[in-house]
C-alpha cells in the first residue's frame, strides 16, 4: 500500500485545486493526489495519505460525499461516481459544459451543487444524468472570480 506524506504545500494543492471530502458516517477523509491522479484517504489526526487507487479521469478537481445515496462524487469536466474501495471514477452523463471547480452535496436532500470559477456561476448537477442547470452568477465579479471549493 503506497503512503503519502502531506506537507503544508500538498495540503494547499489538494484544498485549492482538487478538494477534500469526508464520508461522515465512517469518518473517512478522501482527497485526490494532484501528481498521481489517485484517490487517497487522509488520516485526520496525522495528515498521512494512503493511496486507494487511480481515478482513471484526469478532469476531477472536486469531491463530495452524498450521505443520501451513499455515493462519493467527483467533478471537473464531468460528474463521476467514485468507488471508495478502488478509486475508479465512473462517468455520469456527458461533459458538464464547463469545468466544475467545486462540488457539494446537500446532506439531507442529496442535491448536488457545483461552481465554475471561470464563468462565476453556481449550478445544480443532476446525479443521474450529469446535466447542470445554471442557478445564477455568484455576483461578485472579480471579487469571487476564483471560487474553488464548496461545503454544506
Amino acid at each position: 500500500m503506497q503512503r503519502f506524506s502531506l506537507t503544508a504545500v500538498s495540503i494547499a494543492v489538494l484544498a485549492c485545486l482538487l478538494a477534500i471530502s469526508t464520508q461522515a458516517a465512517a469518518g473517512t477523509l478522501f482527497g485526490v493526489d494532484a501528481d498521481t491522479r489517485q484517490l487517497i484517504t487522509i488520516n485526520p489526526a496525522t495528515g498521512a495519505g494512503t493511496a486507494v487507487g487511480p481515478l482513471g479521469d484526469t478532469s476531477i478537481v472536486g469531491l463530495t460525499y452524498d450521505p443520501v445515496s451513499d455515493t462519493l462524487y467527483g467533478a471537473g469536466g464531468r460528474l463521476a461516481s467514485i468507488d471508495r474501495l478502488t478509486g475508479l471514477a465512473t462517468p455520469i452523463g456527458g461533459p458538464l459544459g464547463f469545468s466544475v471547480a467545486g462540488v457539494a452535496a446537500h446532506p439531507i436532500t442529496g442535491e448536488l451543487f457545483g461552481v465554475d470559477s471561470i464563468a462565476d456561476v453556481l449550478v445544480t448537477i443532476n446525479p443521474t444524468t450529469g446535466i447542470d442547470p445554471e442557478v445564477g452568477t455568484l455576483g461578485g465579479g472579480a471579487a469571487f472570480a476564483k471560487v474553488t471549493g464548496m461545503a454544506l
